[in-house]
């Protein structure tokens, strides 16, 4: 009974008409990873004002929702 529960709730999950997608993350760690170096690029005269002494802190959408 447990193996068949199993099976069926792992085909829902393959069937689902509407699966979740993280297209957005692997940009978002690019973005963490290269922050400065895109910051220079896009932003050269916003990057000659930030200290980068201190490690910048990326807010997600999220975060700001919850403020």
């Amino acid at each position: 009974m447990y193996y068949t529960s199993v099976l069926i709730s792992n085909f829902s999950k393959m069937t689902n008409e509407n699966p979740q997608t993280e297209y957005d993350s692997p940009w978002k760690q690019i973005l963490q990873l290269y922050f400065q170096d895109f910051m220079l690029f896009f932003f050269p005269q916003a990057y000659e004002q930030i200290d980068w002494e201190q490690e910048p802190v990326l807010i997600t959408v999220s975060c700001l929702i919850a403020l």
